[in-house]
């Protein structure tokens, strides 16, 4: 049996349902209740914190967020259908055949030729050095 000489040092390990039942049932959280719960990191909440995206209140040397506050920040966070489109390009060619990413096959064949294009470029210049 391995004993834990220091559980403060490990705590965040073991956040579980149980732990995120009752952050939910409590009405403020603290920093690291409120990070876990966003999947965060405290540094990256308090940078959150700091430019206004989500509402937090100092009570002494603390800080504190409402558990709602922090509820209507993920609903606020959701991602929009079809707002994606910019982070996956459109294959070559497949504004002349009016496919824009209706065959995955297109795609795929779209990167093969662009490999064999790219090689074949090196290989040129490599001959004719």
């Amino acid at each position: 049996m391995k004993v834990v000489r220091n559980p403060v040092k490990y705590a965040h390990s073991r956040v579980s349902a149980v732990t995120m039942a009752y952050v939910s049932e409590k009405l403020w959280l603290n920093t690291d209740e409120a990070a876990s719960r966003l999947g965060i990191t405290t540094r990256t909440l308090y940078r959150f914190m700091d430019q206004g995206d989500i509402a937090s209140y100092r009570m002494g040397r603390v800080f504190r967020l409402r558990a709602d506050d922090v509820e209507s920040f993920i609903t606020e966070c959701r991602v929009s259908p079809g707002s994606l489109s910019h982070l996956y390009p459109t294959p070559k060619g497949a504004e002349e055949h009016g496919e824009l990413g209706a065959d995955s096959s297109l795609a795929a064949n779209a990167s093969t030729v662009d490999l064999r294009d790219n090689a074949a470029a090196v290989n040129g210049a490599s001959d004719a050095g």
